[in-house]
């Protein structure tokens, strides 16, 4: 079907049905839907897929969740993720596609890595704005190589306290 393999199709269904079941209960797991179509589809091509998959989850999420979200937390760190957009974009552009296949994979370790660094020291770093900085520009251009910056943002969230509602209400809303 559409030239495709069987094992792509399979990759593409699950990693749509990991968008939608991350974006109303359990976010962690939308790294395995970048990885999935970074295995289903080369370098630049796999965000490129992925966004309007997102976009549609994204939609839904803010049309759900739009009562819990705190839109104040959102406008606090858009400028911060709105850098690591721009500087994303030339990334993209300018990175050969080897390299950017190379780098997709480094930000998905880097985030499995942020995970663990989060359920063991978040308390400590929630404190430092150096840090929450960096956070917000990694996931700015987390966004544009791998629509990814979901755990980036997680961290910003953790240091205002978010329950769970308000962290899903957060990321589609700072998503859409």
């Amino acid at each position: 079907m559409f030239g495709l393999s069987t094992i792509t199709l399979i990759y593409f269904a699950v990693a749509a049905f990991i968008v939608g079941f991350t974006k109303t209960s359990v976010g962690g797991m939308g790294i395995l839907a970048v990885l999935l179509m970074a295995l289903a589809f080369p370098g630049k091509a796999s965000p490129g897929i992925l966004l309007p998959m997102l976009v549609i989850a994204d939609i839904f999420a803010v049309l759900y969740y739009r009562r819990s979200c705190r839109w104040s937390v959102i406008i606090k760190i858009f400028p911060l993720t709105a850098i690591g957009v721009f500087i994303g974009y030339f990334l993209v552009d300018i990175i050969a596609q080897d390299i950017f296949e190379k780098s997709l994979g480094i930000l998905i370790l880097a985030m499995l890595v942020l995970s663990f660094v989060l359920e063991k020291y978040g308390n400590k770093l929630s404190n430092s704005k150096i840090f929450i900085g960096i956070t917000g520009i990694a996931a700015g251009i987390a966004t544009m190589m791998g629509n990814a910056a979901a755990r980036y943002l997680v961290f910003i969230y953790y240091k205002w306290d978010c329950q769970k509602n308000n962290l899903l209400a957060h990321e589609a809303g700072f998503s859409y």
